[in-house]
């Protein structure tokens, strides 16, 4: 995990300027939300799937490993009192259990380096979520043609 840290400071700045706009094939997930939940976003990179939930009534905190990619998270949301960016791990988040009512994981599973670290997030998410809670997954699918 040393290392997935180290590579995400230094491309931190670049990979924001990618990830500007929401991807339209998850413009569906602000559906499961309702007014007064409280959403986690894993992994949440510059913070732009807060952009599906900014009109909502919610509580939203988003967590990353990249302090920088953090930081313009912040500075870009500033003006949301209902929303906090975090330098946190998703192996162990530091939150309380049955925190959460939505965890939302954006390409972030494919991205811990090993089955043992990928279980360890889960079981994390399965901690912090409410027993009546969702988690919404989305990975990569290395084998989808080019559209």
């Amino acid at each position: 995990m040393k290392r997935q840290k180290e590579i995400m400071r230094k491309i931190a700045e670049h990979f924001s300027e990618t990830r500007v706009k929401l991807w339209k094939d998850i413009i569906f997930l602000a559906d499961f939300v309702k007014d007064g939940d409280k959403i986690l976003d894993l992994g949440c990179g510059n913070g732009r799937l807060f952009e599906l939930f900014k009109d909502k009534k919610i509580d939203y905190i988003g967590i990353d490993l990249s302090k920088k990619l953090i930081e313009i998270a912040r500075d870009k949301y500033k003006d949301y009192p209902n929303v906090k960016f975090l330098v946190r791990d998703a192996l162990d988040t530091g939150f309380d259990e049955n925190s959460f009512d939505l965890v939302y994981s954006i390409a972030l599973l494919h991205q811990i380096p090993s089955k043992k670290y990928r279980l360890q997030s889960l079981n994390e998410v399965n901690r912090i979520l409410k027993s009546e809670g969702f988690l919404i997954v989305t990975v990569w699918n290395l084998w989808q043609k080019n559209i």
